[in-house]
């Protein structure tokens, strides 16, 4: 086989460019939104198929018909995610998320003011 030459030539100001570009703050935010949007599609299939993110079947609901975590969709429809800084941030804000997510037992009164323990098995919804 014959030897045969390579020339490359770098252009150092172009590639600079690229990289610069690459690493931009407009560049990274639509990077990052693009994860959190695929990360609340990922916990809105969960929902859908009441699985957690890693597809492990969430435990069955005994005081009612119906899908764990959606009696009124209002957990499903409150997840978002928000880029801060270098990183996604994704989560709830409604309260009982936590305990839906993690489990847990707390204490509560009823309307009629009797006190009763309640245990709430752990349903993971977030990755």
């Amino acid at each position: 086989m014959a030897d045969i030459p390579i020339e490359i030539q770098i252009k150092a100001a172009a590639v600079e460019a690229a990289l610069q570009q690459l690493t931009s703050d407009e560049v990274r935010r639509k990077a990052l939104g693009s994860i959190g949007r695929a990360l609340l599609t990922k916990i809105q299939l969960g929902f859908r198929t009441s699985v957690d993110p890693w597809g492990a079947p969430w435990k069955p609901i005994t005081h009612r018909s119906g899908k764990p975590l959606v009696d009124t969709g209002r957990l499903r429809s409150s997840m978002n995610y928000r880029v801060e800084g270098d990183s996604v941030q994704i989560g709830t804000n409604v309260k009982y998320g936590r305990f839906q997510h993690f489990g847990g037992t707390f204490s509560r009164v009823s309307k009629k003011q009797n006190p009763y323990v309640l245990t709430v098995s752990a349903r993971p919804f977030l990755p």
